[in-house]
């Protein structure tokens, strides 16, 4: 297995967090960090685990609003963020792949099955902060509590975010008082807490205003949640370098709450079994999927190596391949139940899958492989 020094130099690149990043995330409503959200049921990933599993209105007043799927929805959730089809990076690790790589997959929003497009729903809250405003437009949420919310990140003083050289990504800058330090997701009624990885669209990108989508997972399912669903926008005024245990850094945070906004409809995940006991719950958004004897701790945690579909015709979608530096996710979690749950960087076309591979090893026990059959 990686050393925990290799599976940190391995996603610097994608993740970019140095450690005045995460110090100034960490003091932001106790976040961890850009895409990690305060958690009371399950935890996040342990780095090594982390490679391993890799990076209104209208509601107000008139209930529940549904949308049509858009194509400009659809471009934007399974759309490459203005990067191009696959992004690539190096990291130079000793005893990691040389090249790490995570594709995007668009979709004709005419192909798409109505169970996703009945899903898609209107939101239409808002917040306000440090001269910002972050307007929710649209969201699609399935059973495994996995989603995808798009929004927009507006400042007529201008929007400060910082860009990853190596991937051009583009990221908070939680360094600097004219940015915000994140965006973050919750239950309504903390009832589960998420992780999530927030997208910028850099096509989209003027002086003033910028496009993203927030991908997110619970730890938990959605029929765990409260019904309820609240964005925040999170700053701070002060210096946050120079700080230390004994001298903390002077800094005040703050933070802008959109009104809530409920749940709604969900995408029906499908099943996949196979004789050992291993289940997985399948969606266009996200891959959950659970091994018998499993847990979220010790010798208990269940470390994958390779997760991948093959579909209908034979071929193979890969979520996560440690060897090859495959990584066609945007996040993934672990619960405490020890299920793990995948938020798809590319659209999983459901109908057309036969099977999942699933190989990897309990704890620092020997590898083990499954192959769970989609059930009928």
């Amino acid at each position: 297995m990686m050393d925990e020094r290799a599976v940190r130099d391995a996603m610097t690149c994608l993740h970019a967090s140095d450690d005045l990043y995460e110090r100034v995330m960490a003091e932001v409503s106790g976040a961890g960090g850009a895409g990690r959200a305060p958690r009371r049921r399950g935890r996040a990933v342990p780095l090594g685990l982390a490679i391993a599993l890799a990076l209104g209105a209208a509601l107000a007043t008139s209930g529940v609003a549904y949308a049509a799927l858009s194509g400009v929805f659809a471009a934007q959730v399974w759309g490459d963020h203005g990067l191009g089809e696959t992004v690539a990076w190096s990291s130079g690790a000793e005893g990691a792949p040389a090249t790490w790589t995570q594709s995007f997959g668009g979709v004709d929003p005419e192909t798409l099955p109505a169970t996703v497009t009945d899903c898609v729903r209107a939101v239409d809250v808002s917040a306000e902060g440090n001269g910002y405003t972050l307007a929710i437009h649209e969201m699609v949420i399935d059973e495994n509590g996995g989603g995808a919310v798009t929004f927009t990140l507006s400042n007529p003083a201008g929007v400060v975010l910082r860009e990853v050289p190596e991937t051009g990504q583009l990221m908070c800058d939680g360094t600097d008082e004219r940015s915000i330090d994140a965006i973050q997701m919750r239950d309504g009624a903390d009832r589960v807490t998420f992780d999530y990885r927030t997208v910028f669209d850099r096509a989209s990108r003027t002086d003033t205003s910028i496009d993203g989508v927030l991908y997110f997972t619970a730890f938990g399912t959605a029929a765990d949640l409260s019904g309820q669903l609240i964005w925040t926008l999170n700053w701070h005024e002060g210096d946050a370098e120079g700080g230390d245990k004994e001298h903390p850094a002077d800094i005040v945070n703050h933070e802008a709450t959109t009104q809530p906004a409920s749940v709604g409809p969900v995408i029906e995940a499908v099943a996949a079994r196979d004789g050992s006991g291993a289940e997985a719950w399948l969606s266009p958004l996200t891959l959950r999927f659970q091994i018998p004897g499993a847990g979220d701790s010790g010798d208990k945690e269940f470390v994958p190596s390779y997760v991948a579909f093959t579909m209908a015709d034979g071929s193979e979608r890969v979520v996560w391949d440690g060897s090859a530096g495959i990584m066609n996710h945007y996040h993934a979690n672990l619960s405490e139940d020890g299920s793990i749950t995948y938020a798809l960087s590319q659209y999983l076309p459901v109908e057309e899958v036969q099977s999942l591979t699933v190989r990897g090893r309990m704890g620092v026990g020997e590898s083990q492989a499954f192959v769970l059959t989609v059930q009928p």
